[in-house]
């Protein structure tokens, strides 16, 4: 009962945690406690928690929100008002709902904590787990959006951990924790698969080479990152100007050459849903540099830099080099987060060690994988002020300035700030 009562302690102090502020917290579907937790939070005092159960009509966007509108207007005076205004409307956007739900949530106050409980009874929908995806991109830190349910959602968790927009709590050992536990598997046929980068895949060792095109290929990596994937998920993701019809047939005939390549039937067909076929034994460099970045978000200091130096390690490239579909895009943005994340933190620890020309070499790399970055550029300039390099910070300035122009752009009020204090 005492260790009962130490496991549940954690797991209460790991949805305060900073993994799980402006996140998705997923409670671990196979944790015994999950349902005991959900009623431990709601009984707090110390922050805002807001309740709501999905039921069985809630698997149309709309009809979801509307009834959470409703029951946020039972929790709070004036709850759920912005929801309830879209109500009846046709056509709303998605980006209309979440700006309507992050209102609501934010009129009920600072450090909200949303529960959506019974969660899995939205688990045919692919709005509202589409939903879910893109409001995890706009969460701001002070609300936290919990999530309890019998099932894994159909979100691309591996990449919204990368970004620290998703996380996942087991009651069990309270940890913030990657990967989500999968199904039991025969773990019979081993395939290594390299995304961070070109994208292959090794099958036992060996090279897969024979995809007949590139599409069977990334159809694997899209499965990949997901618990499970509807049809007309994977159709909308690869043929969106194909009608349904001529969609359905592409997608068949591009299964089965996935499935010829691999020499197995990768994806397999159960209850509506498409999943990696659980004799795969998957091993995945996003698994292995989400999890390095896991354990050095909340690692001590000492371990933290070798944490930090693998995961930069294993980032060998952008997400499927090369290709530029709208859903490989998304997800290569958040990958990117995930590594400049690592850089920065990188460069922080030297510059605690007063080593500040590899905090300067980290910065620069950070900035070489996405100079669109104002606060990147701010650290690079200040460094080279601190280091005595004021030219070199001149040079700078003008080099990204006159990018910017190609662009049609304006440099940042704040970068600009800091030339001024070079000129000055």
């Amino acid at each position: 009962m005492v260790n009962f009562g130490r496991q549940m302690d954690a797991a209460l102090k790991a949805v305060d945690m900073p993994d799980a502020r402006g996140a998705l917290v997923l409670l671990e579907p196979t944790s015994r406690y999950r349902s005991l937790l959900v009623a431990t939070l709601l009984e707090r005092q110390d922050r805002p928690v807001l309740y709501y159960a999905l039921g069985p009509d809630d698997t149309n966007l709309s009809i979801f929100l509307t009834s959470l509108g409703r029951s946020l207007a039972d929790q709070r005076p004036l709850g759920g008002q912005s929801l309830l205004a879209l109500a009846g409307i046709e056509q709303v956007s998605t980006l209309i709902w979440s700006e309507a739900l992050l209102n609501d949530l934010a009129e009920a106050g600072d450090d909200v904590l949303l529960i959506l409980d019974e969660f899995d009874r939205s688990d045919a929908s692919d709005d509202v787990q589409a939903f879910l995806t893109d409001l995890a991109e706009k969460l701001p830190p002070r609300i936290t959006l919990l999530i309890n349910s019998r099932t894994v959602p159909r979100l691309p968790w591996i990449a919204l951990i990368a970004k620290g927009r998703a996380a996942v709590i087991a009651t069990e050992d309270a940890a913030i924790r990657f990967p989500i536990s999968p199904r039991a598997a025969a773990s019979r046929i081993p395939i290594d698969v390299y995304a961070l980068g070109p994208g292959f895949v090794l099958l036992e060792n060996t090279a897969v080479e024979s995809w007949e095109g590139h599409l069977p290929r990334l159809l694997f990596f899209f499965a990949l990152e997901r618990p499970a994937v509807t049809r007309s998920e994977i159709c909308a993701a690869f043929w969106p100007d194909l009608d349904i019809e001529q969609a359905v047939n592409v997608f068949h005939v591009t299964k089965r050459r996935l499935h010829k390549a691999l020499g197995v039937d990768a994806l397999l067909h159960e209850d509506g849903f498409y999943l990696l076929n659980p004799e795969l034994e998957v091993r995945s460099d996003l698994h292995d540099f989400v999890d390095l970045l896991i354990s050095a978000r909340r690692s001590t200091p000492e371990s933290r830099l070798t944490y930090l130096l693998q995961a930069v390690d294993t980032y060998r490239g952008p997400y499927l080099q090369g290709h530029d579909d709208s859903w490989i895009a998304a997800r290569r943005a958040d990958y990117l987060d995930g590594y400049i994340e690592a850089l920065t933190a990188l460069s922080e620890i030297y510059l605690e060690q007063d080593r500040r020309e590899q905090a300067l070499a980290q910065l620069k790399r950070a900035l070489a994988a996405d100079f669109d970055r104002p606060a990147l550029q701010e650290a690079v300039l200040r460094l080279y002020i601190a280091m005595g390099r004021r030219y070199e910070a001149a040079d700078h300035y003008k080099e990204l300035k006159a990018r910017l122009s190609k662009l049609r752009r304006r440099i940042w009020p704040e970068v600009e700030a800091i030339y001024q204090e070079i000129a000055g």
